[in-house]
C-alpha cells in the first residue's frame, strides 16, 4: 500500500519530536502544506545538527522505524549534512525524509522562523512561504521554478519584500527574485 502525505507527516512529526531540536520541513511537502497540491514523495526538513551527530540520528531514526543506506557515499552524505531516511520495505511506496543540516545563517533563520501548522493530529514546524520562495529559487529545478511562480500567485501582496531583499543579496538570489516580483 502507498503511504499517504498525511502519514508521511505524521513520521516526519514523529522524528521531529524525538530530535528535541530546532527544524524546519521545507521543500515539496511544504509546498503542500503551505501552498498547493503538487507531487513529493519525501519530506525535507532542516534541522540543527552537527556532523558529530550522525551516528545519534541514525539511532534515533533506526529507534523510531527508519533505514538508510549504508553504502560508503550515502555516510560520506551525512557527514557533509544530508541524512536520507527510508520505511523498510518498497521504497517506491512510502516517505523517505531527507534531514539537511543547518549550515550557516540563512537555514538558521529559516529555522527560527518556522511556524507551527497542525496536519491531522500532528503539529510541525513549517518554512515561512518568503523562506519557501528563497529555497526554491536557490534550488533553481524546473518544479522549484513552478513552485516559486506558485507562491507569487498565491501571496504576492503578503510577501515581506524587506526580508525577501535582505535574504536574496545573502544567498545570491537577487536577480532571480527580482525577475518574478519585480523590483524589490
Amino acid at each position: 500500500m502507498t503511504e499517504t502525505l498525511a502519514e508521511g507527516v505524521a513520521h516526519a512529526a514523529e522524528l521531529i519530536a524525538a530530535w528535541k531540536r530546532p527544524c524546519a520541513v521545507i521543500g515539496g511537502a511544504a509546498m503542500v502544506l503551505r501552498v498547493r497540491a503538487r507531487p513529493t514523495r519525501d519530506v525535507d526538513i532542516v534541522i540543527s545538527a552537527r556532523r558529530e551527530d550522525v551516528d545519534d540520528l541514525l539511532r534515533l531514526g533506526r529507534d523510531l522505524g527508519w533505514t538508510w543506506d549504508e553504502d560508503p557515499q550515502a555516510r560520506e552524505l551525512a557527514e557533509e549534512g544530508l541524512i536520507q531516511l527510508f520505511r523498510p520495505g518498497d521504497r517506491r511506496t512510502s516517505f523517505a525524509i531527507d534531514l539537511i543540516f543547518v549550515d550557516g545563517p540563512f537555514l538558521e533563520r529559516v529555522v527560527a522562523r518556522a511556524t507551527s501548522l497542525t496536519v491531522g493530529s500532528v503539529s510541525l514546524p513549517v518554512a515561512t512561504v518568503e523562506d519557501l520562495l528563497l529555497l526554491k529559487l536557490d534550488a533553481g529545478r524546473g518544479i522549484d521554478l513552478d513552485d516559486a511562480i506558485a507562491i507569487k500567485d498565491a501571496f504576492e501582496e503578503t510577501l515581506d519584500r524587506t526580508y525577501l531583499a535582505e535574504q536574496a543579496d545573502a544567498i545570491g538570489v537577487r536577480r532571480a527574485i527580482e525577475n518574478l516580483l519585480g523590483p524589490l
